[in-house]
């Protein structure tokens, strides 16, 4: 019964095929005259992206890596416009006590050679330029963005904890660093490019 019903099945659907659709020539002209419709259209479209956003769902990237990514063509100040994110210990010297967990010896700074990067990355912007370092939400929320030029955000001494073990109170969420992000990128009238990695 079941060789019947598919010998059946098999007549039916060539008798529905066109004659035509059998041919091998008929589908590679037909993907020509796509291929040349596509390119048509292709060259009316002059426009230029001008923001770009790529959202990484988990690329174990830190902020010093981000940094690089946020901002706008190849220019180095552009570049360097945004950067949040966890890491914070990283920037600091050696056993400097953290900010939100003075107490706790495993969130202490961790350079060796003693730098303070967040003051050195505050002292590298150019004169007359306001660069902002903030470490909690509530900093961050309360920035007037039309006076920072630059921005650093390091909310934890690691790794951003996920969502849902995220403090309300001190750590910002992933949209609320997008949205100031988007915000301070596009006052760059070239425009931008915002790479935005979130975890698990």
């Amino acid at each position: 019964m079941k060789a019947l019903l598919l010998l059946l099945a098999q007549l039916c659907s060539a008798s529905l095929v066109p004659e035509r659709e059998k041919d091998p020539e008929y589908w590679r002209r037909q993907a020509q005259e796509t291929l040349r419709n596509a390119l048509r259209l292709q060259r009316l479209n002059q426009n230029v992206a001008k923001n770009l956003i790529l959202f990484l769902g988990d690329g174990e990237m830190g902020a010093p890596t981000l940094g690089w990514g946020s901002g706008a063509g190849g220019d180095r100040d552009a570049m360097n416009w945004v950067i949040m994110g966890g890491g914070r210990k990283y920037m600091f010297p050696k056993n400097a006590s953290d900010v939100e967990y003075p107490r706790e010896e495993k969130h202490r700074g961790t350079r060796l050679d003693r730098r303070n990067l967040v003051q050195a990355w505050q002292e590298a912007k150019p004169p007359g330029k306001v660069a902002k370092y903030v470490w909690n939400r509530r900093e961050l929320l309360a920035l007037n963005l039309s006076r920072v030029d630059f921005l650093l955000g390091l909310f934890e001494p690691g790794d951003m904890v996920y969502e849902l073990d995220r403090n309300n109170e001190t750590d910002p969420s992933l949209s609320e660093m997008v949205a100031v992000a988007i915000r301070m990128l596009q006052k760059n009238p070239r425009g931008f490019f915002l790479l935005v990695e979130g975890g698990e």
